[in-house]
């Protein structure tokens, strides 16, 4: 996704791209462990996706997003470290052996662990994705010259809501790219929950080892909570700035073939289907 994002274009190409920087900007250590430390600029009057998408990279890089999920993985799993102390005594693996047992309990521990991991490293991913389109709702957008001429020329779009547009469609493709990455975790929840199943071995579920479960794929669901509103937004944002430019072509007694395209790009956003801005039972 962010090959195809960075990608410039060459000669007579029909390769979708925005030409947004590949380099990321630097971020503090204690903006990298909190997402939520990304604030407005409230300085300027117009965002540019070129430096939000810089510092999307710099949130992204791998070294500080596995961080956080390892620091917000070990919050929870200290807040449930009571929770599994009990479920441990008072269940019997059905296990012969020390040996078994030990096995038992340390691929337990491991499967929870990277289960974990797993889901608090996508909800951090939704978090940073939901955070970079609450950034580029803000305000008008300015666009670089190589995206807007992708836009017009290649997709057809008129020069007056070519800058929206673009908008619309980096939510989209981002949001399309990041929303598979929510089957990783809850596939592994549901695997581990199987794994207690009677139907397997002699095991029992705890409620309380239940209640963890349907906590943790919630939690891995919220992912797409924080889509379905970050998408919502940027539509209403798109839609509100294409409106006023109506109404000022209005207000100048403009062409109406001008605003005819403006109405018309406005449709194809409301009509939308693609990433998040598709109902989330699709």
């Amino acid at each position: 996704m962010q090959a195809e994002i960075h990608k410039k274009p060459p000669p007579h190409s029909h390769i979708p791209f925005f030409a947004l920087p590949n380099d990321s900007s630097e971020i503090g250590f204690w903006d990298t462990l909190f997402v939520g430390r990304w604030a407005k600029e409230n300085n300027k009057k117009m965002v540019s996706p070129d430096a939000l998408w810089k510092k999307y990279l710099g949130y992204c890089r791998f070294r500080g997003s596995l961080f956080r999920a390892f620091v917000h993985g070990l919050a929870l799993l200290i807040i449930a470290i009571p929770l599994i102390i009990k479920i441990t005594k008072t269940t019997i693996a059905p296990t012969r052996g020390d040996i078994a047992s030990n096995v038992n309990f340390y691929m337990l521990l491991l499967a929870v662990l990277a289960t974990i991991i797993l889901t608090m490293w996508v909800v951090e991913n939704a978090r940073l994705c939901r955070r970079l389109i609450d950034r580029l709702s803000d305000k008008p957008s300015q666009w670089n010259k190589n995206a807007i001429y992708w836009a017009i020329r290649e997709n057809v779009v008129a020069r007056e809501c070519a800058d929206d547009w673009l908008d619309i469609q980096l939510v989209a493709r981002l949001t399309e790219a990041i929303q598979l990455l929510i089957w990783g975790p809850m596939v592994c929840i549901v695997l581990l929950a199987l794994s207690r199943s009677p139907a397997t071995d002699d095991w029992d579920m705890p409620w309380e080892l239940g209640m963890l479960f349907i906590a943790m794929l919630l939690y891995a669901i919220s992912a797409e909570v924080f889509f379905q509103r970050g998408a919502k937004k940027a539509r209403e944002k798109a839609i509100d700035q294409l409106t006023r430019k109506i109404i000022a072509q209005r207000n100048q007694c403009s062409n109406e073939a001008v605003i005819k395209r403006i109405e018309s790009e406005i449709e194809r956003i409301k009509m939308l289907r693609k990433g998040a801005f598709g109902p989330w039972y699709e």
